[in-house]
C-alpha cells in the first residue's frame, strides 16, 4: 500500500488542461480540401461524429484495486465526454473522464478504513490510422490520475494516508459499430506519491515518490444503438501495473497491483 496526497486536490491541474483542450477543439476549424483533390474518405457515421457539441455520459458502476495484502473496493459514479473532429483533414477525437468512489480498504496485517474517498479521471487523444469499411483503428496517447484519501485510523489500530498516481499510457483502439470499440494500453510512465507524513508519529516519516515502468491495460465499451436501451453503454476495464522502483533506505516500493472497474453509461 503506497500513498498519494498532494497540497491541493489532484484533478484539478488535469481538469484546467481538460477544458483548455476541449475549447480548442470546439473551436477548431475543419481544413478545406483544394480544388483537385479528392474528398477523404467518410468514416462510419457511428465514429465520426465531427459535432462541436460534446457527447456527454453520466453513469455509474463499481471498481475494485488490490495489492498482495490489500484490497481498496467501492461504488462509483462517473462523468465522460467526447468530441470528434477534423484537424488538417484527419480525423481526431479527444476523451475526458472524472469518476468518483466511495471506497472500503481490507487488509489482513492492518484492518479496515471505510467510506474513503476517491477520486479518478483521464484526458486522451487519439488519431485515426486506418478505416474499412466500419471498422476504424486508431491510436494516441493518455494521461490518468487518481488519488484515494485513506488518511485516519483503521479498525486495529494503524494509521493511513494518502495516495496520488500519475500514469502514462500509449494507446491503440478497434473500433467496430457492431461488436464494439475495444482498447489496448501500454504504460510508458507511472509516478505514485504516498504522503507517509500523514502518519502521526513523534519523527515523521518522509513523503514517498515511486517510479512504475511496466503495465499494461484493456477496455472495452458497447453502445446499443436501437430500441429501448438506445444510448445506454457499458464499460468494462482491467489494468495491471508491476512493482515500481525501491526508494529510500528502507526499501519502500509500491507492489504489483490490479484494477477492474465496471460501468454502465447513459449519453446525453
Amino acid at each position: 500500500m503506497r500513498s498519494p496526497g498532494a497540497n491541493k486536490s489532484p484533478l484539478v491541474a488535469m481538469l484546467g488542461l481538460l477544458m483548455c483542450c476541449m475549447t480548442s477543439i470546439a473551436t477548431a476549424q475543419v481544413q478545406e480540401v483544394s480544388s483537385g483533390q479528392e474528398e477523404p474518405a467518410a468514416l462510419p457515421a457511428t465514429v465520426m461524429a465531427g459535432n462541436d457539441s460534446p457527447v456527454v455520459l453520466v453513469g455509474g458502476g463499481w471498481q475494485r484495486y488490490s495489492e498482495p495484502q490489500m484490497l481498496l473496493q467501492g461504488p462509483r459514479v462517473s462523468l465522460s465526454a467526447s468530441w470528434t473532429r477534423q484537424l488538417a483533414g484527419h480525423p481526431f477525437r479527444l476523451d475526458g473522464l472524472l469518476a468518483g468512489a466511495d471506497l472500503r480498504y481490507s487488509s489482513r496485517n492492518t484492518g479496515s478504513i471505510s467510506h474513503a474517498p476517491g477520486l479518478s479521471g483521464h484526458i486522451a487523444g487519439l488519431w485515426q490510422l486506418s478505416h474499412a469499411g466500419s471498422e476504424l483503428w486508431s491510436g494516441g496517447l493518455q494521461l490518468e490520475l487518481d488519488w484515494t484519501d485513506l488518511h485516519g485510523t483503521s479498525s486495529t489500530g494503524h494509521h493511513g494516508y494518502r495516495r496520488q498516481g500519475t500514469k502514462a499510457w500509449l494507446i491503440l483502439e478497434h473500433d467496430n459499430p457492431q461488436t464494439g470499440r475495444l482498447q489496448g494500453g501500454w504504460l510508458l510512465r507511472g509516478r505514485q506519491f504516498s504522503q507517509l507524513s500523514d502518519v502521526p508519529q513523534q519523527i515523521p516519516l518522509a513523503n514517498v515518490v515511486n517510479t512504475q515502468r511496466r503495465g499494461a491495460f484493456l477496455k472495452y465499451e458497447y453502445t446499443v444503438t436501437q430500441g429501448a436501451l438506445k444510448d445506454w453503454q457499458l464499460d468494462l476495464r482491467y489494468m495491471r501495473v508491476e512493482a515500481s522502483d525501491k526508494t529510500g533506505q528502507s526499501g519502500w516500493y509500491e507492489p504489483r497491483n490490479q484494477t477492474w472497474v465496471v460501468d454502465l453509461k447513459k449519453s446525453w
